[in-house]
């Protein structure tokens, strides 16, 4: 037997790179998707007092999975794209979905408060705020096999949130607009904030974009640079009285007081935000549809977009511009559907096996080892942006193998025996779910090996001999 005590260490780093990706493949089960989100058939609800039975149609056994969320009397749910979420007496926010890998329900909670609870769910999110002043929210990830979860104060009144492509926001009396998007590739929540002001606020929240208003004046704005791993800000003034603002198809806008039209895009190939003002005079309004503003003022009146050739704004509709930037994890089957666009507000994924996604973003499952070429259009309806990228999905190791070696504790505190069925010789592998290979060790006739681990995490033990390979999961929890 050998005994092993290790540590390691594992560093992120953000760039701006081409996305061509290999994947191994680990489970080729559970085929059923989702059209509109790709992570599932929609789930079935059966109301109770204080409980709901939720159950799927698993073609893998061909029958129906059953489970339950304990909610407490006087209970309010939403049920959309494979996610259920409910709230009642028991001042939790409760959810589940089911996973297609593990065959099996997961399922999560937030303590949300005794009164005035809000919750929604959309594209796989599930987001929530009660009288813990707290906006709460989670995420299903399919590669980590668990909810991640995140919340942010917006204070105790005034409370409006909104969740929308993938991007949950929320205000209240702290007077800060709060938001927040799941990174697949750094596997976490990334947060941001931007004051508003202590009254008169407004929240519009579409197409990956959020914006705010409220008593400091000023237009603020946000969108999450999926290549950058980071929150582009701006702000623009538009006075203290009679505003209106809006965002769509990743232009915002405002007008007020201050008589100027304010608008702004998001260039992801620039990396900035791109400002236009116009003169609009003491009354005017707007609308944003298709890609462009329509305006109208006591001074002036038109059309203004984003021409993406030019790299300006222009007196025309904006052009719809996308970039496709799928990702996935190594020994995993499944790849994040993501994009940076602008100037389209309708999203379709063409994910080269038959499967259409159409959501801004979404988990795929791919069941056979292939290449496939993805194609993404994005249109505002009258005109359309194609954008394309490689995913490489390669033959792999069977994760469920039986007979040769087994893990426990799974999941583990720290430490770990990995037990064979007979002495071997061959290579042991720790990856983790970015694919790197944390530690390696030669088995010489050995039938055991203990570990102690310092890393909370899902990892993939990989033990290869004779020529062939065979992985289990393992779950750190300390």
């Amino acid at each position: 037997m050998i005994y092993f005590t290790f540590v390691f260490q594992i560093k992120m780093h953000s760039m701006k790179k081409n996305y061509t990706l290999l994947f191994l493949l680990i489970s080729i089960c559970g085929s059923a998707q989702n059209a509109n989100w790709g992570t599932g058939m929609p789930v079935t609800v059966v109301q109770h007092s204080t409980d709901l039975d939720i159950f799927v149609f698993d073609p893998a056994i061909s029958g129906n999975v059953v489970d339950n969320l304990q909610t407490g009397s006087g209970q309010i749910y939403s049920n959309s794209d494979g996610v259920v979420v409910a709230y009642g007496s028991n001042n939790y926010m409760v959810y589940a979905t089911f996973d297609w890998t593990s065959h099996s329900w997961k399922k999560g909670s937030l303590y949300l408060g005794q009164s005035n609870a809000k919750i929604l769910t959309s594209d796989g999110i599930v987001a929530g705020y009660g009288s813990s002043n707290y906006l709460s929210y989670a995420i299903y990830d399919v590669n980590l096999q668990s909810w991640q979860t995140g919340t942010q104060y917006i204070g105790s009144t005034n409370d409006t949130i909104t969740l929308a492509d993938g991007l949950v926001a929320g205000y209240g009396s702290s007077n800060y607009l709060e938001y927040a998007t799941y990174d697949a590739q750094l596997q976490s929540w990334k947060t941001g904030s931007q004051y508003l002001g202590s009254s008169n606020a407004i929240i519009a929240n579409a197409d990956g974009v959020v914006a705010g208003y409220g008593s400091a004046n000023y237009l603020e704005y946000a969108t999450y640079d999926i290549e950058l791993q980071s929150w582009k800000t701006g702000s623009s003034y538009i006075g203290s009285t009679n505003s209106i603002i809006g965002t769509n198809d990743g232009i915002v806008a405002g007008y007020g007081s201050g008589s100027y039209l304010e608008s702004a895009i998001y260039d992801f190939d620039l990396s900035i935000w791109k400002t236009n003002s116009i003169y609009l005079g003491s009354t005017g309004t707007f609308t944003l549809n298709s890609g462009s503003i329509t305006y109208s003022g006591s001074a002036s009146s038109g059309i203004s977009g984003y021409n993406s050739a030019t790299e300006n704004w222009h007196s025309a509709p904006t052009t719809p511009h996308c970039k496709l930037l799928p990702y996935g994890v190594t020994n995993s089957s499944w790849v994040r559907m993501q994009c940076m666009s602008y100037g389209g507000g309708t999203f379709n994924y063409s994910c080269g096996d038959g499967h259409q996604i159409s959501r801004k973003a979404g988990w795929k499952k791919y069941n056979l080892s292939n290449s496939y070429t993805v194609e993404l259009n994005v249109s505002n309806g009258v005109t359309n942006s194609s954008c394309n990228a490689l995913v490489d999905i390669t033959p792999g190791i069977d994760e469920n193998r039986a007979g040769n070696f087994s893990i426990f504790p799974n999941p583990t505190v720290n430490d770990v025996q990995i037990q064979f069925s007979s002495f071997e010789t061959g290579e042991l592998k720790i990856l983790n779910y970015v694919g790197q290979t944390v530690f390696k060790y030669l088995l010489r006739n050995e039938d055991k090996i203990r570990l102690s681990l310092n890393l909370k995490g899902m990892y993939l033990i990989q033990f290869t001999g004779n020529g062939t390979t065979y992985s289990k999961k393992l779950e750190i929890i300390n």
